[in-house]
């Protein structure tokens, strides 16, 4: 078999289809998630195997033939657990030096509450806090309220911050996407 037939106009078709903004929509809103889980190693390897039988345990290869004995199959899914962890440790890395890269906008604070459900820091706090994961999302007149801000600026601060975000994370695509869509805007569609 050859290489597949993949083409520069193969690869541009495909990522036309991709909203980038509604990515980098998704990758903000399980940033908390993606954060807790790579945070500990050792609780990311742990791997339970649920064996029918304490006495008698077999494992076979996908291909039927060969038996694999239980130390086989551990290391096996070890490995692909430590591959595992090191792929999305490294997309999370990604996304997480993106988040910083903008942290420091005043915009940031709406990514905060609105995809990281954070609660912003009380009187004399300086920290803001995750809530629980049962607490309802905070609405954009929420958001406005505790910023002190008119109610449509936090809607408007989202799209200008996740815009820029988008193209920091998937480059040249995102930024013709942000360039079409503040077009599109602007003429009222």
């Amino acid at each position: 078999m050859g290489a597949p037939n993949i083409t520069l106009d193969t690869i541009e078709s495909k990522e036309s289809k991709i909203s980038y903004f509604r990515a980098m929509e998704r990758l903000l809103y399980n940033y908390t998630k993606l954060k807790a889980q790579v945070a500990d190693v050792e609780e990311y390897m742990q791997v339970e195997l649920h064996e029918k039988s304490k006495d008698v345990l077999r494992f076979f290869s996908s291909g039927g033939g060969s038996q694999k004995d239980r130390e086989d199959v551990l290391f096996e899914i070890e490995r692909n657990r430590a591959i595992s962890y090191i792929r999305t440790k490294a997309r999370f890395d990604e996304l997480d030096r993106v988040v910083h890269l903008f942290k420091d906008r005043q915009e940031f604070p709406v990514i905060r509450m609105y995809y990281f459900n954070e609660e912003p820091p009380r009187d004399g706090e300086k920290e803001w806090s995750q809530r629980p994961d049962y607490a309802p999302r905070y609405t954009w007149d929420d958001i406005a309220d505790h910023l002190g801000v008119n109610k449509n600026t936090p809607s408007r601060w989202r799209k200008e911050i996740v815009r820029d975000m988008m193209v920091s994370m998937f480059g040249t695509p995102a930024a013709i996407e942000a360039y079409t869509w503040q077009g599109r805007e602007k003429k009222g569609e």
